[in-house]
């Protein structure tokens, strides 16, 4: 049913079991910020079936960034954008607060 290809909820679904799917999602679906935020979250490898619109647009690659930074690999030229370095950057401080805190949380209960 083409239907499918434009529902957001079928095609997330899809997206949680393969990636790859995004390959048959409508092209309007993909050019929907959100959704394809959304589909970054669960695997980073979704940007590259973003709309190229999208994967071009530094704005929406540093909100993927900042959402999972391990898009960093498939943003192209974007990567060596400092304003998407810099979100990377943050993120990954971010992340490692994190851990610090947990790592420290570990330790004083092993005490």
């Amino acid at each position: 049913d083409p239907s499918l290809r434009r529902d957001p909820e079928v095609v997330m679904a899809a997206v949680r079991r393969d990636v790859f799917s995004l390959q048959a999602a409508a092209d309007d679906l993909r050019s929907q910020e959100d959704f394809m935020i959304e589909a970054i979250c669960e695997e980073p490898m979704a940007f590259l079936f973003a709309a190229e619109k999208l994967q071009q647009d530094r704005d929406f690659v540093v909100r993927a960034v900042k959402q999972n930074m391990r898009v960093l690999r498939y943003v192209g030229k974007l990567q060596k954008d400092p304003v998407v370095m810099s979100a990377a950057t943050n993120s990954f401080g971010s992340a490692m607060h994190l851990a610090w805190e947990d790592e420290e949380a570990l330790a004083i209960r092993a005490l």
